[in-house]
């Protein structure tokens, strides 16, 4: 009697341990898997300052602004200055042969989370040679104070108290204001566009869908199908538990239709990166209410020598009823970094343009005599 005691004993011992395991080891797998995404570090800039003193052709002018959650972002204004890059100089040489002028307006750049100035500063470089102030900022703080990313999901209410900032710093805004975004960018631009009229276009470059999509991708990539379906589980387990906020949230897409419709909107497929293929930009452009959308896309092996266009028809979902639509768009393509560039310049100073604040009507308000008139008595009482 008393060895089945001691055997069961063992046995349910045995099965505590199995589960304690079992439930151990999903909690680490949860946070190790999740961990990327709400604390997406550039190892290629960990050196780096977050703020440089100078940077390639340009003028630095810091700032700061209280962020979203009461916390100081580090931003600044960069400039065209002294000797020009050799990037500054391949555009500046295309907009002459163009026949461009400088432009003038004021573009927020964003690219990354965890360096958001210093991995900015090449396309930077790119518009402040065409004549554009260019905006930078930490998303992620000043000294990296926030500790989780959420890919714009509440990073994009820091723009419009960036532009309140801008506009104490620069005295008003005397100059149209647009946005760019690439990679965790792209998601924060199409999330805060529609949040401040004050944004005229935006340009969103790599730009996924929906951060599940983006998730399931990089899972589907590095394990079975089968392995998949856990693995995403208890990665939004360990998103939710670390952030409070799951991959399902952050949709960049959703934010399109919203976007206003005179708001021209730009999306660039690089096709560098497996999370924002080309169908997610074609997606996104099929959501936009804008009545000025584009895509581009690099020109891959499988197209013409003199190609300049890639017509793709596509199915999407259209209205609340969810009703399937066909459409075949036209996919601008470009072979290389200085032709993107190229393009990028002349469409920015196409499609920025400045809205002047609205002015209330003037109205001619009545004339009113000195001295009051008196009422008839009524009872005694006037």
């Amino acid at each position: 009697m008393a060895a089945k005691r001691s055997i069961l004993r063992w046995f349910l011992v045995s099965i505590a341990v199995v589960a304690a395991g079992t439930v151990g080891g999903m909690c680490w797998y949860a946070s190790y898997a999740s961990d990327p995404i709400v604390r997406p570090l550039n190892e290629k800039l960990r050196d780096e300052p977050l703020l440089p003193k100078a940077a390639a052709g340009m003028k630095l002018r810091p700032f700061s602004f209280t962020g979203y959650d009461g916390r100081q972002v580090q931003a600044c204004m960069a400039v065209q200055d002294g000797d020009l890059s050799s990037r500054q100089q391949r555009v500046n040489g295309s907009m002459v042969m163009q026949g461009l002028q400088p432009g003038n307006g004021y573009v927020l750049v964003c690219t990354d989370w965890d360096h958001g100035i210093v991995a900015s500063l090449p396309w930077a470089e790119v518009l402040t040679a065409a004549g554009y102030t260019c905006v930078l900022w930490n998303p992620r703080g000043v000294d990296q104070v926030r500790e989780y990313c959420t890919h714009g999901l509440r990073e994009c209410d820091d723009v419009p108290l960036l532009l309140n900032a801008l506009d104490k710093e620069c005295g008003g805004l005397d100059k149209p204001a647009m946005i760019l975004g690439e990679g965790f960018g792209a998601s924060l631009a199409l999330q805060a566009a529609p949040k401040d009229e004050r944004i005229r276009s935006v340009v969103a470059i790599d730009a996924y869908k929906t951060l599940k999509d983006a998730v399931w991708a990089d899972l589907e990539g590095r394990m079975s199908r089968m392995l998949c379906f856990p693995a995403f589980w208890l990665t939004n387990m360990g998103i939710s538990a670390a952030a409070d906020y799951t991959s399902f949230d952050v949709a960049p897409v959703d934010a399109a239709p919203s976007i206003s419709r005179d708001v021209p909107v730009l999306l660039v497929c690089t096709e560098r990166y497996f999370y924002a293929p080309l169908k997610d930009s074609l997606y996104i452009y099929s959501q936009l209410s804008s009545d000025e959308k584009s895509v581009w896309c690099a020109k891959a092996s499988s197209d013409a020598a003199n190609a300049s266009e890639r017509r793709i028809k596509m199915s999407f979902e259209k209205g609340k009823n969810g009703q399937m639509k066909e459409e075949t768009v036209e996919v601008a393509l470009y072979s290389g970094e200085d032709q993107l560039n190229e393009k990028l310049v002349r469409w920015v100073g196409d499609h920025v343009s400045f809205v002047p604040p609205k002015m209330l009507p003037t109205v001619d308000m009545p004339k009113v005599t000195a001295g009051f008139s008196e009422l008839p008595a009524e009872g005694g009482r006037p």
